[in-house]
């Protein structure tokens, strides 16, 4: 055998011991967390407030449709979950709304997307007895915390809350550095004859305001 071969196949094992830690390492990470590297397209939904005829139903439709999507094509509503208990983490990767995001009629305490980074607004939510148009909209809900974190465009449309019954934080956050219509502006409205919740405040540390306990 030339000396030159000889050479490779003694290195050969070399390299491989070198070599199979990383490959492990990368094979691992992709199969774990694929879905999100990878990103996943879903088709968004276009129903407005309509009610569902059975909840649980409509439930799983929506558990369905955004388990592990990262692109909602459409708009994304949350609407007609009166379970305080239900699970919605399955939100928890959705990066980008190409429409609006319509929340209503929702009682889970909390509502997270904690990935969501930009809310297009290529068709928006009208109210009836609003000229404007929103591109996200939380109206007649009893959650306590809408958690936006990573939130920093809305590129057109307004932002619309509108008689929430418990609804905490959204007053402190700076919309005017996230909305980018000229247009468009941050509305709140409560209506209701007893009087608001008294929310807790920021923590002395969120100098941006906050969008819960904490920052």
């Amino acid at each position: 055998m030339p000396r030159t071969c000889r050479s490779l196949a003694a290195i050969q094992p070399i390299l491989l011991l070198i070599l199979l830690p990383v490959l492990k390492l990368t094979l691992g990470l992709e199969s774990r967390g694929s879905e999100f590297v990878k990103g996943k397209i879903c088709i968004g939904t276009n129903g407005r407030m309509s009610v569902p005829s059975n909840r649980e139903h409509h439930y799983r439709n929506l558990r369905d449709r955004y388990t592990n999507c990262t692109y909602v094509d459409g708009n994304l509503e949350l609407t007609w979950l009166q379970d305080e208990h239900l699970d919605l983490s399955f939100l928890q990767y959705i990066r980008e709304v190409t429409g609006h995001v319509l929340i209503s009629h929702v009682d889970v305490k909390k509502i997270v997307l904690p990935r969501l980074q930009i809310i297009r607004g290529r068709t928006l939510f009208k109210l009836t007895i609003q000229e404007r148009e929103f591109a996200l909209m939380v109206m007649l809900s009893k959650m306590q915390s809408l958690e936006l974190p990573a939130l920093r465009d809305i590129l057109a449309g307004s932002v619309g809350m509108f008689n929430n019954y418990n609804l905490c934080y959204v007053k402190t956050i700076r919309w005017d550095e996230i909305i980018t219509d000229p247009a468009a502006n941050f509305t709140y409205v409560y209506n209701f004859s007893h009087p608001e919740r008294e929310c807790p405040t920021c923590d002395s540390s969120c100098q941006e305001g906050c969008w819960g306990p904490g920052c």
